[in-house]
């Protein structure tokens, strides 16, 4: 009985350097999103703190709370930009994960086929 030459699906094969350069990427630019709005934040908040009128004038309350409301929409769009980014390179290594998932299935299923007709023929 010849024996077939079978190919072995490798665990840690890199069959997909462009995504996986592309996840890293978008990681990288989550970072940079994250740290620069961080930065704006706090640079409006001191250039807010040095030209702060006297709490006197009339339209003080407001002042502030545009103040409030403009560092509520950079930390928090900054937030959002760095979630979606995360989130965009996760699902380009989930879809590469489950490619490879795929295949070693599919390896398997064909050794037990392959396996299961063996036993038939011996019988």
């Amino acid at each position: 009985m010849a024996s077939k030459q079978t190919t072995h699906v490798q665990t840690k094969l890199r069959l997909y350097p462009g995504l996986e350069i592309t996840a890293l990427i978008y990681r990288i630019f989550a970072w940079v999103v994250g740290i620069l709005g961080l930065i704006g934040a706090g640079l409006l908040g001191i250039t807010f703190l040095l030209a702060l009128p006297d709490s006197d004038m009339p339209g003080f309350f407001t002042i502030v709370m545009y103040f409030i409301f403009t560092e509520l929409a950079i930390v928090g769009g900054s937030f959002l930009w760095v979630v979606s980014l995360l989130a965009a390179a996760e699902l380009i290594k989930l879809a590469v994960n489950v490619e490879h998932n795929t295949h070693i299935a599919a390896d398997a299923s064909r050794k037990a086929a392959e396996t299961a007709s063996n036993v038939k023929n011996v019988r």
